[in-house]
């Protein structure tokens, strides 16, 4: 599973999260879009640089940086890493392969979020 998340390091808030199976250009657009509609388009997103997120961006016409310092890299990987301490006691059981209904992770990392 791969999750995608969109952090505001200023607020230190977790904006929008999203889980899938895998991550590609069509899962990419759609967050994006739908991050577009709950922020408009008028913000600039960084990301670390995966070819996904730069044509998501242009698709959608939403201003995108990869960032290339230390700091914002610092930031981003603690606050990966903030998620995967959190959820690190679950990982076993998220990927139980008998474990068809995977409805159960997307409401936990809700409420995790809020």
């Amino acid at each position: 599973m791969d999750s995608m998340h969109i952090y505001e390091p200023y607020t230190k808030k977790y904006l929008l999260m999203n889980i899938s199976e895998e991550r590609t250009l069509l899962v990419c657009y759609n967050f994006i879009k739908e991050l577009r509609r709950l922020y408009g388009n008028r913000y600039t997103i960084y990301t670390d640089g995966a070819s996904y997120d730069n044509q998501a961006c242009r698709w959608l016409r939403i201003k995108h940086i990869v960032y290339d310092d230390n700091y914002c890299k610092n930031i981003m990987e603690r606050a990966i890493q903030y998620i995967k301490d959190r959820t690190e006691c679950f990982d076993d059981y998220f990927n139980k392969d008998d474990c068809s209904n995977k409805k159960h992770i997307i409401n936990w990392f809700r409420v995790f979020m809020i």
